[in-house]
């Protein structure tokens, strides 16, 4: 169990939309990713990602030429050791097709939960709180996390500064 008081499982797949928030800063979620961070080393979490989520993050910090923004994406995703980048193989590709069968997901959600799933995630974390995923791995948003803070601890979407 983390310290927010939900329990992520071993293995954990983030969302492309949270790696914008940890490392650009967004100011409704810094303290919420900065907590999660904290609890992701200190519970020992692996945090799965797919090479995908280059292509949803990367393509704005390149057209800005923010060099040093992109540098700090790359050394985060294929150098930390917490943090494990996974390509998209056929298993993948199969579990995604049958995910957009099933659930409807648009191709870039199904190829994320696809690959959390193939990899042995226990939970997505993401704050798409409109994603359908299957009964076999656990959907944790943003809000969930900010509503187990405390009170006045609390650093929700709506509430931070």
């Amino acid at each position: 169990m983390t310290a927010s008081g939900l329990a992520l499982g071993r293995r954990t797949y983030l969302d492309s939309n949270l790696y914008i928030y940890l490392l650009e800063g967004v100011p409704v979620y810094r303290r919420l990713m900065a907590d999660l961070v904290g609890e992701i080393d200190q519970q020992d979490i692996s945090v799965i990602a797919s090479e995908l989520t280059f292509v949803e993050i990367l393509p704005s910090p390149v057209r800005e030429g923010r060099r040093r923004l992109v540098a700090s994406y790359l050394e985060l995703m294929q150098r930390t050791p917490r943090f494990t980048l996974v390509q998209v193989d056929r298993r993948v590709i199969e579990r995604a097709v049958q995910l957009r069968a099933d659930l409807r997901l648009r191709s870039m959600d199904a190829l994320h939960v696809a690959t959390a799933l193939v990899h042995g995630c226990e939970t997505f974390l993401t704050n798409d709180e409109r994603l359908a995923v299957p009964d076999d791995i656990r959907l944790v948003t943003l809000k969930d996390l900010a509503a187990t803070k405390p009170a006045l601890d609390r650093a929700g979407p709506d509430t931070a500064p």
